[in-house]
């Protein structure tokens, strides 16, 4: 299938009240980094990539704990009302402002953070199981024109969610229905064992 916009991949982000914390103080000690979906997934590869160098920088443990659900409102919200000191930081996607305006109380405002950080930039991708017979997104869009499909991502309000559903939906005309998963990984399970379709995804990334 073929490759859509380029987006952001990670973002990472503080509690806002963690402005005063004095730059020459940190850090002095262990610092959480918050991922918002689950292990093994794109957003997951980059905070463990970048916990190890921030380490290997401030000669201090990064431990990352993903705190997983609602398209990563849950690890935001945590962040958000974590101690103001710096040492609770969040590593999310775009999902985090997308889910503003679809969720109705998020758990947080965008007020609550504050970016420090786009360590990526990384490119939707569309997958099919082998075994669909479709070799291209316009084979497959012909296939399911009149009957609709399944995709899965990595959870409502995600980059990879708006992508498909646009593209699907308001572009093609198709009655894509969308099963969103904790993580990639599990979408690209149900995948494998085709339970769904097709799954829109953030794979390949650039760090910047």
């Amino acid at each position: 299938m073929k490759l859509l916009s380029r987006l952001f991949l990670g973002l990472v982000a503080v509690s806002a009240a963690a402005a005063s914390v004095r730059a020459q103080d940190f850090p002095a000690a262990r610092v959480t980094m918050v991922v918002a979906f689950s292990a093994g997934g794109p957003v997951d590869v980059v905070a463990r990539v970048l916990a190890d160098r921030l380490a290997q920088r401030w000669g201090v443990p990064v431990t990352v704990e993903n705190r997983t659900g609602a398209g990563g409102n849950i690890a935001a919200a945590i962040v958000a009302k974590a101690a103001p000191d710096g040492y609770t930081v969040l590593l999310t996607a775009t999902g985090v402002a997308i889910n503003q305006s679809l969720s109705a109380s998020p758990g947080f405002a965008i007020a609550d953070l504050i970016p420090v950080l786009v360590p990526t930039l990384s490119t939707t991708t569309l997958a099919i199981n082998p075994d669909n017979p479709a070799r291209t997104l316009a084979e497959f869009i012909t296939a399911h024109k009149s009957g609709g499909f399944t995709f899965g991502t990595a959870g409502i309000g995600s980059a990879a969610h708006i992508t498909a559903e646009y593209l699907f939906k308001t572009l093609a005309g198709i009655e894509a229905i969308h099963t969103p998963f904790p993580g990639a990984p599990q979408a690209g399970t149900a995948l494998l064992g085709n339970h769904i379709d097709l799954i829109s995804s953030l794979p390949r990334t650039r760090f910047r």
